[in-house]
C-alpha cells in the first residue's frame, strides 16, 4: 500500500481483529475512566488506535504520542489529554456516552454509517467532548 493515499481503516472490532490489530484496553480498564471504547492497534503501533462501542461498531480514533523527555509544550494541552504512557488526541464519532454502556445496533450503525458527529475530546472526561460543526 502507498502511505501517501488513503488507506481504509476497519469500521467494526471483528474486521479489525482479522486485519492484525489487537485489543490495547476496553471498558473495563482503568484507562475507561479517561478514554471511552475498547481500543485496537495494529502491531503495538499507536500512532491510529481504533476504538470500537461495546457491540464492536467503530466509535472513534485516538493518536497516542509517547512519553518522552524533550517533548513539545503544544501537546501539554487541549486537546491533548495526558495520561501515563503519553498524550493522546481522541476524536469520537458517536456521542461518548453511549460507546461503553448501549453502544449502536446493527440497525444504527447501518443507517448511520461511521458516526453520527465529530467529538473531540479536550479533558480526561470524555462526557465532556465538544461536538465539532
Amino acid at each position: 500500500s502507498d502511505p501517501k493515499h488513503f488507506i481504509s481503516l476497519p469500521r467494526t472490532a471483528e474486521a479489525a481483529r482479522l486485519a492484525g490489530f489487537s485489543e490495547a484496553f476496553n471498558c473495563s480498564s482503568e484507562l475507561s475512566r479517561m478514554f471511552r471504547g475498547i481500543s485496537y492497534v495494529k502491531e503495538s503501533d499507536q500512532t491510529v488506535a481504533l476504538l470500537y462501542d461495546i457491540n464492536g461498531y467503530i466509535a472513534g480514533t485516538q493518536s497516542i504520542v509517547p512519553n518522552i523527555v524533550d517533548i513539545h509544550t503544544a501537546i501539554n494541552r487541549a486537546p491533548f489529554v495526558s495520561y501515563p504512557e503519553g498524550h493522546a488526541l481522541t476524536v469520537y464519532f458517536v456521542n461518548p456516552a453511549i460507546i461503553c454502556t448501549t453502544g449502536r445496533t446493527a440497525a444504527e450503525f447501518n443507517e448511520q454509517g461511521t458516526g453520527t458527529r465529530l467529538y473531540l475530546q479536550i479533558n480526561p472526561f470524555p462526557d465532556e467532548s465538544v461536538i465539532l460543526p
